[in-house]
């Protein structure tokens, strides 16, 4: 997946910060939580987004050694995450 930051899809959480987007994914940090959540949205529908709590995002990345065999829309979030660091 590569980084970029061209905002494709629309988002209407007031809370919600875009940080970028990769592969069609944007993805946005929500403080809106407890702890924070990240969301991957793939589309402009109420519905099309996957959301991470920030701990649980956290031990999936870890507990997988950094390789990709989750979702699309974890790869995402994960993606940005690393070029955002």
């Amino acid at each position: 997946m590569h980084l970029d930051n061209a905002q494709r899809w629309s988002h209407n959480c007031e809370q919600c910060v875009y940080i970028g987007s990769a592969s069609g994914h944007d993805v946005y940090y929500c403080p809106g939580t407890l702890l924070g959540s990240w969301l991957s949205r793939f589309g402009s529908e109420e519905s099309a987004y996957a959301s991470y709590p920030m701990e649980v995002l956290t031990a999936l990345y870890r507990n997988g050694g950094g390789q990709r065999r989750h979702s699309k829309q974890f790869d995402a979030l994960i993606t940005v995450m690393e070029g955002r660091v």
